[in-house]
């Protein structure tokens, strides 16, 4: 019966071992659970900043479209109305183009007519006839003297 005693008194010192190994494990534990809540307020603090920041960023970009929306439909009115109003003068430049341009060409010719007309009238007071290139011919105009 000696044996038992002995027995039970190192079960009892083995379980006390275990118990303060377990105690500083749980010690240890609660060190490292203490510093990762701390970690996490200081997390938890800056993300509420960083939200509350991405927060109002939203809300300030929600309302400048808002207001840049008005803004960006007039201008595109003011383009279209500025582009069809180009354009109606562009019909209208052409249609005047169309108008005057054949009286003009016919005027350009007749003019045209008229300047070849007189240098081949002068050329023939002159006595000479206009060949049309660098040369020039004597011509006898004797009967116009008369």
């Amino acid at each position: 019966m000696t044996s038992e005693p002995i027995l039970l008194i190192g079960l009892l010192v083995l379980a006390g071992v275990v118990a303060v190994f377990a105690v500083l494990a749980l010690q240890a534990s609660r060190k490292a659970i203490m510093q990762i809540q701390r970690d996490v307020a200081e997390i938890k603090h800056h993300l509420v900043e960083t939200l509350d920041t991405y927060n109002e960023l939203g809300e300030q970009s929600t309302k400048l479209v808002n207001e840049t929306t008005p803004v960006v439909e007039d201008i595109q009115s003011v383009v279209r109305n500025a582009t069809a109003a180009i354009e109606r003068v562009i019909d209208l430049e052409q249609s005047l183009v169309d108008e005057i341009e054949p009286p003009v060409r016919e005027i350009k010719s007749i003019l045209a007519g008229i300047r070849s007309g007189l240098e081949t009238f002068h050329a023939a007071l002159r006595g000479k006839k206009g060949t049309g290139s660098d040369q020039e011919e004597y011509i006898p105009f004797s009967y116009l003297k008369k």
